[in-house]
């Protein structure tokens, strides 16, 4: 130990340059990493969040209008298939009348539901809401709506589970043990299920063409793209002006997601150069000791243990100065980059700090280990030409 505590101080006093870049190679290389981590996180929960948010299209009425179902089959027709194709769900539902008024009732129970598809310009069930069902468990008994159902509007329902509190709130149209009567037509009950709060579910072509409903809804299997929502948009100002509220989203701009990506990959790459560049200053040290590795040879030292020497005098050099770094950059971090990135504070940890660190060490002795090989033989060569051994 003394001796490489000696070589660090001898270092400091005749090469003192060098040793302050190699300084600060290890210590941008702290920073650079931790905030290359945070930066990466940050924009990973908002594409997440956006991911999220970002597949319902959800339309409300403009004050004082109303849609029915002809309005509704207009205004999907002028969406193209390849739009329609890409949204898994499609909802709305129209109240029922006849219903009672006691609190709850109404809210609960007093609309019928909705849930289907367009693909290629034909009405069909929606498998999203019938896979989540059924993996839930949340289709009692009978069956979900068939395709057929749908394209057909086939006079089938399904309600809820609890038939008893069912039976009380829809006495008014409930005919039998397997059938309810809903806007003039006798619906057979095919399924129940426990979800939507309680409201009958039945195909959307079945309902009378002239039908009040509530604005219609969009669920899509990816994220909701710009172009898809302004083609709805301008569907609804075709089909149905004036009729619908469509809500201001924020769309992912694929300039930033460039951006952000290339920052991230100029980090990772400075680096790794911080610590190439520091393999490469300390190399040029070893080359000025070619008679101290001749004095280890002459004493029986291998090349192995001449580079694990050398390796060690790195690791008490970066060590400290890696972990100063990291230090410094939290409150940094704190003040002044988490106020631009919201979600960066949140990402670390003192198990992230650590595995930076250990990151950090691993490439080090990686990248170490190879260079200093090579620099111990070709020094142990040029000792042989000089006569030293």
């Amino acid at each position: 130990m003394k001796y490489i505590l000696r070589n660090i101080r001898s270092l400091i006093k005749n090469e003192p340059l060098i040793f302050a870049v190699m300084i600060v190679c290890v210590f941008a290389s702290s920073w650079v990493l931790t905030f290359a981590y945070g930066l990466y996180q940050n924009y990973n929960v908002q594409k997440t969040e956006a991911d999220i948010e970002g597949k319902e299209l959800r339309l409300s009425l403009c004050e004082g209008k109303s849609v029915t179902r002809t309005d509704l089959e207009r205004f999907f027709a002028e969406i193209s298939d390849e739009t329609l194709n890409a949204a898994n769900l499609l909802y709305c539902d129209a109240e029922l009348p006849g219903f009672p008024t006691e609190p709850g009732y109404k809210e609960n129970f007093g609309r019928a539901a909705f849930r289907f598809t367009i693909h290629n310009g034909q009405y069909q069930s929606s498998s999203y809401i019938k896979e989540i069902w059924e993996e839930r468990g949340q289709i009692t008994s009978g069956r979900f709506f068939s395709d057929d159902d749908e394209k057909n509007g086939a006079n089938v329902a399904m309600v809820y589970t609890d038939m008893g509190k069912w039976n009380e709130a829809t006495l008014a149209i409930r005919t039998g043990e397997n059938t309810i009567r809903l806007f003039d037509k006798e619906y057979e009950i095919i399924g129940t299920y426990n979800s939507f709060g309680g409201t009958p579910l039945i195909p959307f072509l079945s309902i009378p063409e002239n039908l009040e409903l509530s604005a219609p809804s969009f669920m899509f299997e990816k994220n909701l793209t710009k172009s898809q929502y302004e083609e709805i948009r301008s569907a609804a100002r075709i089909a149905v002006p004036e009729t619908f509220v469509f809500p201001d989203l924020a769309f992912p701009d694929s300039e930033n997601i460039y951006i952000y990506n290339n920052i991230l990959l100029i980090c990772a790459l400075i680096a790794v150069l911080t610590v190439i560049n520091f393999a490469s200053l300390y190399n040029y040290i070893i080359s000025k000791r070619i008679r101290q590795l001749a004095v280890f040879k002459l004493c029986g030292c291998t090349s192995f243990k001449a580079t694990g020497f050398y390796l060690a005098e790195c690791a008490i050099i970066c060590v400290p100065v890696f972990m100063i770094g990291t230090v410094s950059y939290i409150p940094v971090m704190k003040f002044f980059l988490s106020p631009i990135f919201p979600y960066m504070e949140a990402a670390y940890s003192p198990i992230i700090y650590t595995v930076i660190f250990a990151l950090y060490i691993i490439i080090l002795v990686i990248i170490m280990s190879f260079t200093l090989i090579r620099s111990v033989k070709k020094n142990t060569v040029a000792i042989w030409k000089e006569g030293a051994l």
